[in-house]
């Protein structure tokens, strides 16, 4: 077979791999954004029987036409292996899903390139755009082929993440967080990427901090030098030397796989309303739906949603639980049932429901029995108590938190073990808070919780507060509002623990007083320029000094007093009304609360 031959084979192989198989689509979302943005596909070194597609948001991908059939065969036999080989092959229900937190406290904005390597060649790159502010995103990979993967997760000045992931048939859901957060590896839990990997050669070691500091050197910006920009907050200061050291040596922490029934696996339908959003979508989390009854949801008038997560008893998935996403407000789920019906034995009926006694929780009779929970975000979590085939589940609700005939649904997993799922924090709010005041600068360091990706600091001062959000159990703080701190202010704290949208509440405050430590040096760098009846001073802005003092008269009046003026704030200043060629002599004084003046310079 010569060249051409081989190429027109390989290129009818593609196409007809590309008909028998699923053409896997990948999504991307962040948690304020709208409908998912289109992701990059990278080109395939060999010919893959799966080939990636981009997933558009208003309508499925057009599948390629397959190919013509070939002429009938002589006899039986041979008919019977031509249907067999033309036969479609099972579509390609696989997918991995990521949730990525930037937890870098100052971090303004920065692009992190998530890409799935996998069979055949197979890889798909998408980005995530994300910012202390506005710091969770997901990333979708959907209809992926049974087999290995590769997934990496990628940004300046962060080591590169990777892990391996199987996939077989199902879905793969990871969370992820950069910077210094704390986590108990004991039980599920996320991935923690290592900030400080200057070089981008996947370690952090002395090469790192030798780049940060020829960085510094030059006068660069994070512009410039994006991975010497460690904390992401667009400059290039000690603050990104003092993290690369910190870390080094560090490595990165894998996160727990949760296994969850594949998106593409479930059927769902409605009954007893009428539906606003995407169903398909509640199950990969793409979006939430609205569910509308005719009245107000009741016992006698309910909403059923059905999910049937296998066309037969043999494809049925076994799972563990099931977690039921539903957005507090008015039309948050109150109560209902939810029905499990299994490939062995009688259907379970688990209820849903609140009680003035205990809105947070209903169990069965026994604890081995099936149990719903509903977590401090409102999710429902019911656990199975051990793993069952399934072929279907029902939701059946009969009452909204408001007696609304509108009930909403965020998100349906169906969770291979609970195990894997992490843990909701067990209000884990931060211990032994403390607040050390400096000259215009104050620390705060509390105990790590456990369980949690993060922590809201909040700080107020004259009516006034600032929340800052950091995965680190101590900092610095200089600033206030886009300020520096001055002394003698009075600032409170105090700080939650964080897990999503999940919040510890707030811990007992503390207070914090700025003030100098030392009394201040006198004024440097006095120059001073005669005017026309006047004098220009100007000097060096000082250290532990909160306002200066200028006194100047007259050469030739020896015995005289000097004029003061008290309180300027600036480090310059111009006195007018000299008498005409005169000499004066002029000398400043530095102020803070330890002491109103310093030794003065020029002083006679």
């Amino acid at each position: 077979m010569n060249h051409s031959t081989r190429l027109l084979s390989t290129a009818l192989a593609v196409v007809l791999a590309s008909s028998l198989f699923g053409i896997p689509a990948f999504a991307a979302e962040a948690d304020d954004a709208g409908a998912p943005t289109e992701p990059r596909t990278e080109p395939m070194d060999e010919p893959a029987a799966v080939v990636p597609a981009v997933e558009d948001s208003s309508e499925s991908p057009e599948a390629p036409e397959a190919p013509e059939a070939p002429a009938p065969l002589a006899d039986a036999d041979d008919a019977a292996m031509r249907q067999d080989a033309a036969a479609p092959a099972a579509a390609a229900t696989g997918a991995v899903r990521v949730t990525l937190t930037e937890g870098r406290p100052d971090a303004v904005g920065s692009s992190y390139d998530v890409s799935l390597a996998g069979p055949d060649g197979l890889a798909a790159r998408d980005a995530l755009s994300l910012s202390a502010e506005h710091a969770t995103g997901t990333v979708r990979f959907d209809g992926l082929a049974d087999g290995t993967y590769v997934l990496t997760v990628s940004t300046p000045g962060v080591a590169a993440y990777a892990q391996q992931l199987d996939v077989h048939g199902d879905a793969s859901t990871l969370e992820l967080v950069t910077g210094d957060a704390a986590v108990d590896t004991s039980l599920a839990h996320p991935g923690v990427l290592v900030s400080g990997d200057a070089t981008a050669d996947g370690v952090v070691n002395d090469d790192d901090a030798q780049a940060v500091i020829d960085a510094l050197e030059l006068g660069l910006s994070g512009s410039d030098a994006p991975a010497c920009d460690i904390d992401g907050d667009g400059a290039i200061s000690l603050a990104d030397l003092q993290t690369a050291v910190a870390n080094f040596g560090a490595t990165q922490v894998d996160a727990t796989v949760a296994r969850t029934v594949s998106a593409a696996a479930v059927k769902a339908t409605v009954e007893g309303g009428t539906v606003e959003g995407d169903l398909a979508a509640l199950v990969c989390g793409g979006s939430a739906v609205t569910l509308e009854a005719a009245d107000t949801i009741s016992d006698a008038k309910p909403v059923e949603v059905g999910f049937d997560l296998a066309a037969s008893s043999a494809e049925a998935p076994v799972i563990g639980g099931l977690t039921i996403q539903s957005p507090q407000g008015d039309n948050a789920i109150a109560a209902g049932a939810v029905t499990v019906e299994l490939v062995d034995g009688d259907p379970l009926v688990i209820p849903l429901g609140t009680s003035d006694a205990a809105p947070a929780s209903f169990f069965r009779a026994a604890s081995t029995s099936p149990t719903a929970v509903v977590d401090a975000d409102g999710t429902i979590v019911i656990d199975l108590q051990g793993q069952v085939a399934v072929k279907k589940v029902t939701l059946r609700i009969t009452k909204t938190a408001g007696n609304t005939s509108l009930a909403e649904i965020s998100q349906v997993e169906f969770l291979g073990d609970m195990a894997s799922r992490i843990p909701e924090p067990e209000m884990n709010v931060p211990q032994n808070l403390a607040a050390t005041p400096g000259s215009k600068t104050f620390d705060v360091s509390w105990d790590a919780a456990r369980n949690v990706t993060g922590y809201e600091l909040s700080i107020s001062a004259n009516g006034v507060e600032e929340i800052t959000r950091t995965t680190a159990t101590k900092l610095t703080v200089s600033s206030f509002k886009g300020k520096k701190i001055e002394n003698g202010t009075v600032f409170t704290v105090k700080v939650q623990s964080t897990n999503g949208a999940w919040r510890s509440g707030w811990s007992d405050p503390v207070e914090a007083c700025p003030k100098a430590d030392k009394v201040p040096d006198a004024p440097e760098g006095v120059t001073v320029k005669g005017l026309y009846r006047g004098l220009a001073v100007s000097w060096k802005n000082m250290k532990d000094t909160d306002s200066y003092n200028l006194f100047y008269r007259a050469k030739g009046d020896e015995g005289a007093a000097y004029t003061k003026v008290e309180g300027i704030s600036a480090t310059s200043y111009e006195v007018s009304g000299l008498q005409d060629d005169t000499d004066y002599q002029v000398y400043l004084t530095g102020v803070n609360e330890l002491v109103r003046r310093s030794w003065p310079w020029g002083a006679p």
